[in-house]
């Protein structure tokens, strides 16, 4: 996730968001940018597994279980599951977490899953003024 710039989440991660930094400059501020190479790559996976581009034996090859595609943001599996191996909370077969983060002098910073947690949220004063309303 461009959120998750930074963040290990898997081996691929950190390679990922740095040679996308060297190649544009500055880390994504989109979240998209690492869930779309990783489907991508998924599919190409994919392809590989069924010897052809056609449609039908590639969707046949994308719910093979041997297609377990370990991206940038986590593990595909059957393609209609995707989960994190690490964080708050995210196993194998359960749906895939988010990171969270605030933008906080011009820099992002985690605040969960607490494993990646690089500070703490703040509260704008304008939000707390609409609290007390």
């Amino acid at each position: 996730m461009g959120g998750g710039a930074g963040v290990p989440i898997t081996p691929k991660s950190l390679p990922f968001y740095n040679d996308y930094k060297k190649m544009y400059g500055e880390y994504p501020i989109a979240y998209t940018n690492g869930v779309t190479y990783d489907i991508v790559m998924a599919w190409a996976k994919a392809v590989k597994l069924a010897g052809t581009v056609e449609t039908e034996p590639v969707l046949k090859a994308m719910e093979r279980k041997d297609l377990n595609y370990e991206g940038v943001c986590g593990i595909i599996e059957y393609f209609d599951q995707i989960h994190n191996p690490v964080g708050g909370g995210w196993k194998e077969g359960e749906g895939w977490g988010w990171l969270h983060y605030q933008w906080q002098n011009e820099k992002r910073v985690y605040l969960w899953p607490s494993k990646f947690a690089t500070g703490k949220m703040i509260i704008p004063d304008w939000v707390k003024d609409l609290l007390k309303k």
